[in-house]
């Protein structure tokens, strides 16, 4: 017989006696897959559910043992038994065939016979089965409960659906919390930062399930941070515990609750209820550093006495202000004299720069600290109120220089006021003021300035208790010295710093376009009263040359059309968006005004000679001025424990002053000499300065700079009076030599008059027309694709961002 058949017979035996001792393994599993399937262990108490789960797991491990008991590998006599059953074989002739021969081995006889005998068998095998197996199910389970077990597992399989195998996942791990945190469905938890720092909120989980339990490195956050958790679901009131503080959430329905508070300190943020975390991450809080900011260049003075500023800032979130505090300095040098500083708001470059850099122009003149030493400080401020100082550097203010008589006698008369305001002083003041009104051809019967002083002394006199009326008096005589000193000029001039200044502020914090261009339209009317006043000085009064003014050689000629192609360049690049554009066009029409001076040249030989000296007195002033500043700042250095190089370095210093010193006395003594060859008398003032000079130079060879600086500010009035001396004493000489009077051969901008040689034509160096082009065309690309509503709400909500900035 061949093997295959006792091979079948014996497998389906094996069948038989596996399946009946598998089906209580299978049956184990499908009962607890069913009770997965349904979710109802992860509703039960800790302690019941893991007790389940040790049941579950005993029975399966019984049902295992006793399968390993029951089942044996059939041997061949099974198998033959079986074949010969499910082949209908009588007398068992396969058991038959595997007997042998004992008895009669050797004899012919008992051995033909025994191969007779197997041939019969053989004959009656005919076709053998193994036939179909049979466990016998029904005997084991006589109630069926196979089938209704089949039944319950289709139906919790389909109820679970896709979420079929998180459920096995939760059922197999007992939950041992409390019965309120078992019973939370959702937690979400974001963190939004502070708006000035511009970062995007920060989600860090959507559901309890999906807390992030492997995060090890510590989320950075700014300090101030908003955290808004939001737990769905909770039967008990959860907790938000940030570092060693712990907040109770405020209930927002039956069973949600939420919370809102801010990171302050770094530690370990979660979600809690009663001793049970649901969702947690460790915070590092990042700090709000304070702002930095420094001079980007020592403050100057600009061709017009305006105090240049020039600064670098920054700020890790974005600097919102910066401010110069000046504080006027005692006679030490050292302390401040008043307590309160004046301060100066500078303009930015935008809104929440993190690095400005800019410049500004203030004109200090009229203040009463003008040409004192003062110290000047900057001040830069973050979102937060934060701020940064800047060292404080020591300068002296600019401040003017009338050379009209009257116009001295009043500024003298403002100072009186602000040196001493007393009931006797505003008297005194009051009684000057209606004496020099009464000389009215001493400031060209101009009806302004008599109005404006018998205004003045009026308003004194009916002001002798309080004194409330100085600081109002002090300002109008201010603006009659103006008048009478450049008529309309220095008027028109403070309108069109004010214009600036509103138009670079509108445009730092980001107006609207409406608003910039209405200041636009204002710089530009003032620009034209100012160049109209400019004309007009040139005009009616040729000889008032300002000490020291005057175009250097290397200044570029510009003509009025280049100053209008510079505002209408920057009004169509805020129309088109560009503010940051737009305010360096106006940062640099303000630099080109500020340093812009007015040109004569009176005709007459006399009148040359006077012009040329009156220029070289003011650059005698200035470099005087410069001197004495440096000498002040070395005595500063010097009794502030700065200088490190030792006394040798400190007298060479000195040294060097006293060599410059000597040089400029030796150029006022060749302007003396020049001065009496061709107008004859020197002032006396003159020789005092040279005088002055002498000591300051002597002091500063035997290094004592204090007597220096004395000597020097003595030899600076002395200079400046003998200016106003010679300024006076012009008034005696001939008008040109043109027949008209005017011996101006250059307008405002250093251009050239007609008749007076050829036309400089080089122009402003204004941005391409194709910038402005650019934008322009950026601009309408994001309007186009701001109205394709079908792009991502994303995408929407950028653009958006983008066309509120224009």
């Amino acid at each position: 017989m061949t093997r295959p058949p006792l091979l079948r017979a014996r497998m389906t035996l094996l069948w038989e006696g596996l399946w009946p001792a598998l089906w209580p393994i299978f049956g184990v599993i499908a009962l607890f897959l069913c009770l997965a399937f349904s979710g109802l262990l992860p509703a039960l108490p800790g302690w019941l559910h893991a007790a389940i789960l040790l049941g579950f797991a005993l029975a399966l491990g019984h049902a295992v043992w006793r399968a390993r008991r029951a089942v044996r590998w059939p041997n061949l006599d099974a198998a033959r038994r079986r074949i010969e059953s499910a082949s209908g074989l009588s007398g068992r002739p396969l058991s038959a065939l595997a007997d042998r021969l004992d008895a009669g081995r050797g004899d012919r006889v008992a051995e033909g016979l025994w191969r007779a005998h197997r041939r019969r068998l053989l004959a009656r095998l005919g076709d053998l089965r193994a036939g179909t197996p049979h466990p016998g199910l029904a005997r084991h389970d006589p109630l069926a409960l196979r089938g209704g077990l089949l039944v319950l597992f289709i139906a919790t399989l389909v109820f679970a659906g896709a979420s079929a195998p998180d459920r096995v996942m939760q059922a197999l791990s007992p939950d041992f919390r409390g019965a309120d945190a078992r019973t939370i469905t959702a937690v979400e938890v974001w963190i939004t930062p502070p708006p000035h720092t511009g970062q995007p909120p920060v989600f860090l989980d959507h559901a309890i399930r999906t807390v992030d339990e492997t995060a090890t490195t510590a989320l950075a956050v700014p300090v101030t941070s908003k955290v808004v958790a939001r737990v769905h679901g909770s039967r008990g009131r959860p907790v938000l515990g940030l570092g060693t503080q712990e907040t109770d959430f405020s209930p927002l329905d039956g069973e949600t609750y939420q919370i809102e508070s801010e990171v302050l300190a770094s530690g370990r943020l979660a979600v809690r209820v009663g001793d049970t975390e649901l969702a947690g991450r460790d915070l590092t809080v990042v700090p709000d550093l304070p702002p930095t900011v420094e001079f980007a260049l020592a403050p100057g003075r600009s061709q017009r006495d305006a105090l240049r500023l020039e600064y670098l800032a920054g700020d890790d979130y974005g600097v919102v202000g910066v401010r110069a505090e000046i504080r006027l300095l005692a006679a030490d040098g050292k302390t401040p004299a008043v307590s309160t500083p004046m301060v100066l708001d500078l303009p930015l470059p935008g809104i929440h720069v993190m690095a400005a850099e800019g410049s500004s122009y203030h004109d200090l003149t009229p203040h009463p600290w003008a040409g004192l030493p003062v110290q000047i400080g900057l001040v830069a401020e973050d979102a937060v109120g934060q701020t940064g100082n800047s060292d404080f550097v020591t300068t002296v203010l600019p401040a003017r220089l009338f050379q009209h008589p009257v116009a001295q006698a009043i500024v003298e008369q403002r100072r009186l006021l602000t040196l001493d305001d007393s009931a006797d002083t505003r008297a005194d003041v009051a009684a000057s003021l209606r004496e020099l009104a009464a000389r009215p051809s001493h400031y060209f019967d101009d009806k302004v300035v008599f109005l404006s002083l018998v205004t003045a002394a009026a308003r004194l006199d009916y002001d002798d208790v309080t004194g409330a009326a100085v600081e109002r008096v002090q300002n109008l005589l201010w603006d009659t010295a103006l008048r009478i000193e450049d008529g309309e000029l220095s008027l028109a001039e403070r309108d069109l710093r004010a214009a600036q200044e509103a138009l670079l502020e509108a445009l730092a914090r980001g107006a609207d376009d409406s608003e910039i261009q209405e200041l636009i339209d204002a710089v530009e009317q003032a620009l034209d009263r100012f160049i109209e006043a400019m004309l007009q000085e040139m005009r009616d009064n040729p000889d008032a040359l300002a000490e020291g003014e005057g175009i250097p050689e290397d200044a570029m000629s510009l003509q009025y059309q280049d100053l209008k192609d510079l505002l209408d360049q920057a009004r169509e690049m805020a129309r088109n968006g560009d503010t940051q554009g737009a305010r360096d066009l106006m940062a640099q029409l303000q630099d080109i005004l500020e340093n812009m001076r007015m040109m004569a040249q009176p005709g007459g030989e006399g009148r040359g000679e006077m012009n040329e000296m009156l220029r070289e007195l003011g650059d005698l002033v200035r470099r005087q001025q410069d001197l004495m500043d440096d000498t002040f700042q070395q005595m500063q250095q010097e009794q502030q424990g700065q200088s490190q190089s030792g006394s040798q370095t400190q007298s060479s210093q000195y040294g060097e002053n006293a060599m410059s010193q000597d040089e400029l006395r030796r150029q006022l003594g060749e302007l003396m000499r020049r001065f009496g060859e061709n107008f004859g008398e020197i002032p006396q003032e003159f020789g005092g300065a040279e005088q002055s000079m002498r000591r300051a130079q002597d002091s500063l060879m035997r290094s004592l700079p204090q007597e220096a600086v004395g000597a020097q500010g003595e030899a600076l009035d002395l200079l400046r009076e003998g200016g106003r001396a010679m300024a006076r004493g012009q008034q005696g000489l001939a008008r040109g030599n043109d027949g008209t009077g005017n011996g101006f051969d250059r307008d405002p901008f250093g251009r050239p008059l007609p008749g007076f040689g050829p036309t400089d034509t080089q122009q402003v160096d204004i941005p391409d027309v194709s910038d402005t082009q650019r934008a322009k065309e950026i601009v309408d690309e994001l309007r186009r694709r701001a109205g394709e509503r079908d792009r991502p709400e994303l995408e929407l909500e950028y653009i958006d961002r983008l066309l509120r900035q224009f």
